[in-house]
């Protein structure tokens, strides 16, 4: 009788078949990653679409879209209004409606049940699946979004999301000249007096015509105001919302950004305190972000973009109707 005895593996054999399958690993790695976000970048081109699909829908029950924030002028009845932002009145088009039927409007969204209700809630609807920072309800220096619950020059007193989609302002000055734009009488930048003795829209956004969709303060813009072309006007984009202390979904003082400011600019920084450097266009995407037009399209826009092209992009009614680059 034969004695046929089953072979095993030999300990080197182990570590040959272990070390192929994690140099496998090391090779597949790069692909695996970059199709999990290339899914992240669908996911957060779909939720801005939802947002344009609500914005339409508001405008076509209203015949206006929403403004952006009850923010109110001068400046000696800044802190003294009833705050609310856009953000609130989506909710019922985002299907949100339990949680919108909660809020009392006729008190702050940061105030008594208001406060209660809002307080650390995360909404989908305004979160990009690629910022890392969606969960922390933090800036990046580990601190509460600012205007929530306390004075505006402090840190807030409670944990709020941070805003992924903020409205577009078009090229307006957020209190100073933008960093990448420069001022004066033929700046493509800013479509608002840039010098001293001319009327800021950020400040004064009931006494100026807004160049953007949407500004700080109670506007009424409709759809016969976009004069540029619902195609060739943007409405809302992606932000870093960790990056601006004024970034949060509920913030009542800035939940919209300027196009003075080139997209992922290398002007951001650090300090999210730095409003005008950090509160612009930004995104944890490689290249560019995402941008909602009017018409409900939602294009990817490269860093590399015309500065030019892309201020006149943010304003419905500049005059020049800019081409939207391909992708």
């Amino acid at each position: 009788m034969n004695d046929r005895r089953q072979r095993g593996f030999t300990f080197i054999e182990v570590l040959v078949v272990v070390a192929i399958m994690a140099l496998v690993l090391v090779i597949m790695m790069p692909a695996i990653q970059s199709a999990r976000e290339e899914a992240r970048k669908v996911q957060c081109k779909d939720r801005l679409k939802q947002i344009g699909l609500a914005l339409e829908n508001y405008h076509g029950i209203h015949s206006v879209f929403p403004y952006a924030s009850s923010c109110a002028f001068p400046a000696e009845k800044r802190f003294t209004n009833v705050k609310h932002a856009w953000t609130e009145f989506l909710l019922p088009f985002l299907d949100e409606t339990p949680l919108y039927q909660h809020i009392n409007f006729s008190e702050s969204v940061d105030a008594g049940n208001n406060r209660e209700v809002l307080e650390g809630i995360l909404l989908p609807a305004y979160a990009c699946p690629s910022n890392p920072y969606t969960g922390t309800f933090k800036t990046t220096e580990g601190v509460y979004f600012r205007d929530w619950a306390v004075d505006h020059w402090g840190p807030g007193a409670g944990p709020m999301q941070g805003l992924a989609y903020p409205l577009c302002a078009g090229s307006i000055l957020p209190d100073f000249v933008p960093p990448d734009c420069t001022a004066g009488p033929n700046s493509f930048c800013v479509t608002e007096p840039a010098a001293n003795g001319g009327p800021s829209r950020w400040w004064h956004p009931h006494a100026v015509k807004n160049p953007g969709m949407y500004n700080r303060g109670v506007t009424s813009i409709r759809m016969k105001d976009v004069l540029d072309g619902s195609s060739q006007t943007i409405a809302a984009g992606e932000r870093n919302a960790e990056g601006c202390s004024l970034g949060g979904v509920f913030s009542w003082n800035a939940p919209v950004f300027f196009t003075g400011q080139k997209i992922n600019s290398a002007t951001r920084t650090r300090n999210s305190v730095d409003y005008p450097q950090n509160c612009g266009s930004s995104s944890h995407h490689a290249g560019g972000a995402h941008f909602l037009f009017v018409d409900g399209n939602v294009r990817f826009l490269s860093n590399q973009i015309d500065f030019r092209t892309y201020c006149y992009l943010g304003d419905k009614d500049d005059g020049h109707k800019a081409e939207v680059p391909k992708e």
